[in-house]
């Protein structure tokens, strides 16, 4: 595996990110009120199951992009595990499914 920095710059200021972070953030917000003893304070400190939890306080937006945020945490995760590559490859194709799922779903809301 090679990551590069491209030096690509990247303007997030009138990009999606900044909503996208906004719905991460009001989701572990909710999901740290509910589990006060968690010691959540960020996406990557929740789970699924905290998700599933606080479901019905959140909008359907704000629900299916930390539900995404997760899924991507777990993946990052478990592709850092000791495994061969074909476990690598198969979890990287898994993130990019999902990515191209939750992505196309959104741009089809209108």
């Amino acid at each position: 595996m090679i990551i590069a920095n491209t030096n690509v710059a990247h303007s997030l200021v009138d990009s999606p990110y900044n909503k996208r972070r906004v719905s991460c953030e009001a989701a572990a917000a909710a999901m740290a009120k509910a589990n006060p003893d968690a010691g959540i304070t960020h996406l990557r400190d929740c789970t699924l199951e905290m998700l599933e939890g606080v479901k019905a306080t959140l909008s359907e937006e704000d629900f299916k992009r930390a539900r995404h945020g997760i899924s991507e945490d777990v993946r990052t995760i478990t592709a850092g595990e000791p495994c061969c590559c074909c476990c690598f490859a198969a979890a990287a194709a898994a993130a990019h499914r999902n990515a191209l799922v939750f992505h196309s779903r959104l741009a089809h809301r209108g």
